[in-house]
C-alpha cells in the first residue's frame, strides 16, 4: 500500500473555486435551455406582427425594450406569447 501525500490546501482552494464555477456555468446553460425557445417564439411572433426582416432585428427589438422597461427579456418574450394566445381563443 502507498500513502499519498494530503493534498495542498492551495490545491484544495482552486477545486474548490473550479467546482462553484464550473457549477455557476451549468446553471447558466439550464436557464438557457428553458428560455431559448420562448425568446425564439417571441421573435417570430414579432416578427410577423411588425413585418421585420429578419430575427436578429426582433431580437434587438425584445432587447431594447427589455432595457427601456427594466423587465427580463424572457419576462418579455412570455408576455407577448401569452397576449399571442389570447388574441387567438
Amino acid at each position: 500500500m502507498t500513502d499519498k501525500p494530503a493534498p495542498d490546501t492551495r490545491d484544495v482552494a482552486v477545486l474548490r473555486e473550479e467546482l462553484a464555477r464550473l457549477r455557476e456555468e451549468a446553471h447558466h446553460l439550464r436557464a438557457q435551455v428553458r428560455t431559448r425557445p420562448l425568446i425564439s417564439q417571441a421573435q417570430g411572433i414579432l416578427t410577423e406582427r411588425y413585418r421585420l426582416p429578419d430575427a436578429e432585428s426582433a431580437f434587438a427589438l425584445l432587447r431594447l425594450a427589455s432595457q427601456h422597461r427594466n423587465v427580463k427579456l424572457r419576462v418579455l418574450a412570455a408576455g407577448w406569447r401569452r397576449a399571442r394566445a389570447a388574441a387567438h381563443r
